[in-house]
């Protein structure tokens, strides 16, 4: 904590010197833009299921059958497996609500799926709902219901639907990815668990580690992530934007001479005003001034008119005892911009 405070100090002590204002870096992390993206609201999950669950079809219900249940199974299968759903839904519907077996069972999911198919939201949910209180574990009617929730945009219906695809197949990564995600909108901090895991599943997904990283800022705070951004970096290390990535988190938590060889491969490939910057506070930290210089006096090669980078320039002369070089760097900014400071 002192080792911190007597950085803040240090930093707050340079600027006070040479009356300057920080330049800032806008860092939008992915978590935010999320949020704002899709806004997350509170939801009232008692309304997940369809108040009403009766159909016109439950009328048959009370008309006994005159053939074999697996008769009429089989005549409504064949129906489906030709997609000539319109025939098939009498069958199925007719084995739904006359069995309790397995023939209950596999009708209800052909009903589910004809409808998915013929994107009947309403119908989908109901015969979902209905089957799921007579076969809780059926996977397709979890997925049905968890995948229409979830477009509708009522995400907390969706979790209980994706924790059970997971407990299903615990390997499953579009599974894991949607359950993250969901969790993540809900702001509940298994997110990160259940991101762990895909990236473990596809450790070369680029992609999914970045959403790990900001998952794991958005909910244990910044610098969290410094890890995970650490180990994408690792596996590719020629990727200016992973890098440049590591190199922020790393000065951003104090890691400073871990951020120096990282934002010295972003300058060497794509040179720009913030890499630079980024390094120069590396060696500030890391009291290497005159290094810093130099990269100072890089930016001022790409904007020589920058009065802001001159007092920077000026303080770091002044923290070495070159006071004449101080004082110089302080009149060529006053040079540029008169009355600056």
């Amino acid at each position: 904590m002192e080792v911190h405070v007597m950085r803040v100090k240090q930093h707050f002590l340079r600027l006070a010197f040479a009356f300057v204002l920080l330049l800032g870096f806008s860092f939008n992390s992915f978590a935010q833009d999320l949020l704002l993206e899709e806004e997350v609201q509170e939801e009232e999950t008692t309304n997940c299921i369809p108040e009403n669950l009766m159909t016109p079809w439950d009328s048959l219900a009370n008309k006994p059958l005159n053939q074999d249940i697996r008769l009429i199974y089989n005549f409504g299968f064949e129906y489906y497996k030709n997609q000539s759903y319109k025939e098939a839904l009498p069958y199925l519907w007719n084995v739904y609500l006359h069995d309790s077996t397995k023939y209950a069972k596999a009708a209800v999911r052909k009903i589910a799926d004809i409808y998915f198919r013929q994107g009947k939201v309403d119908s989908t949910l109901i015969i979902c709902y209905r089957g799921l209180k007579q076969f809780p574990d059926m996977v397709h009617l979890h997925y049905y219901a968890g995948a229409l929730q979830n477009q509708l945009g009522k995400f907390r219906c969706a979790i209980p639907h994706f924790e059970a695809l997971v407990k299903s197949d615990s390997n499953n990564v579009n599974y894991l990815k949607t359950l993250a995600f969901l969790y993540f909108k809900a702001d509940d901090e298994r997110a990160v668990k259940y991101q762990q895991r895909v990236t473990e599943l596809e450790p070369n997904n680029l992609e999914e580690s970045e959403r790990l990283a900001q998952f794991m800022n958005h909910f244990y705070g910044e610098g969290a992530d410094l890890k995970i951004r650490k180990e994408a970096y690792l596996k590719d290390p020629e990727n200016v934007d992973l890098a440049m990535k590591y190199a922020q988190v790393a000065v951003r938590s104090g890691a400073y001479k871990d951020a120096l060889e990282p934002i010295s491969k972003v300058i060497e490939k794509k040179p720009s005003k913030a890499a630079y910057l980024l390094r120069a506070e590396a060696y500030e930290n890391l009291n290497q001034n005159f290094k810093a210089i130099q990269d100072y006096k890089k930016i001022l090669q790409l904007d020589p008119k920058d009065p802001d980078i001159m007092l920077r320039i000026s303080v770091n002369y002044r923290l070495e005892n070159e006071f004449s070089k101080a004082e110089y760097w302080i009149k060529k900014a006053l040079s540029v911009k008169p009355g600056y400071g």
